[in-house]
């Protein structure tokens, strides 16, 4: 016949929708008290079902092979978690430094924010910093608000965490809908942990420092330590009080 191999292979499965349209058409012009109606129709939902089974099973694996490109160009991803998913990822412009360049990556419990890779990186991106969602807070921003706004459509919003607050913005699809489905990715997150959504979350903070790995654990409001909570120093001291604009209020 001259085909490949793999073409002849292909085939079956490439016949499978055209056995669902025959069965659809032929279930639709069969009188419902025909002898042949029942069998006609267990036909097509079995046909129904493989078809779906084949396009799941195309989905899943072209996410792999997606994700394995993305391990293969970004370097340092939080990959320490077998339940971790990656849901979307997309370049966006951090107004805030100048206009940089960096690529979002939303994964079902965290963020990463990776920046191009330099002259004698072996891979496109390096991972700059990830965050746990719950400690994520977006908001959207009117172009009338930025200072100096970016050329074309842009879509802008303010990530703020415990790490950092940065103005972002997005010109390309991509970026625009990884910085949509983080923000309702964050609510999610909180709602699958009964978490309230709004400005206040609870959450740790952790600090490298070289004797001694300092940590916040405690309530936030807006990336900044709000209301109660601990606080391990470096020097081993430990205060456990209230909080007001990230700074300790009162003796503990």
């Amino acid at each position: 016949t001259g085909l490949s191999f793999e073409s002849l292979v292909i085939q079956p499965i490439q016949r499978v929708p055209r056995y669902q349209l025959l069965l659809k058409d032929l279930l639709a012009k069969t009188a419902e008290d025909h002898r042949d109606y029942g069998e006609v129709q267990s036909a097509y939902r079995k046909i129904e079902e493989t078809a779906a089974t084949i396009n799941e099973d195309v989905r899943q694996e072209e996410k792999i092979r997606h994700f394995t490109e993305i391990i293969n160009n970004v370097a340092n991803l939080p990959l320490d978690d077998p339940n971790r998913q990656l849901l979307s990822e997309g370049e966006i412009v951090n107004i805030d430094r100048q206009g940089k360049k960096q690529l979002l990556l939303l994964f079902n419990d965290v963020i990463s924010i990776a920046n191009r890779g330099g002259f004698l990186s072996k891979k496109k991106y390096e991972t700059e910093i990830s965050v746990e969602l719950e400690l994520v807070w977006i908001q959207q921003i009117e172009s009338s608000e930025v200072t100096n706004p970016l050329e074309g459509d842009v879509t802008y919003c303010r990530i703020t965490t415990p790490y950092f607050s940065c103005l972002f913005g997005a010109v390309e699809s991509a970026g625009k809908k990884v910085m949509q489905m983080t923000s309702e990715g964050v609510i999610s997150c909180l709602k699958e942990k009964g978490r309230d959504p709004g400005p206040t979350r609870r959450g740790v903070q952790l600090f490298d420092k070289k004797a001694f790995r300092e940590k916040y654990e405690g309530e936030f409001m807006f990336g900044k330590r709000e209301g109660f909570g601990h606080f391990w120093y470096s020097n081993g001291a430990v205060y456990a009080g209230e909080w007001n604009d990230g700074k300790e209020e009162g003796l503990g």
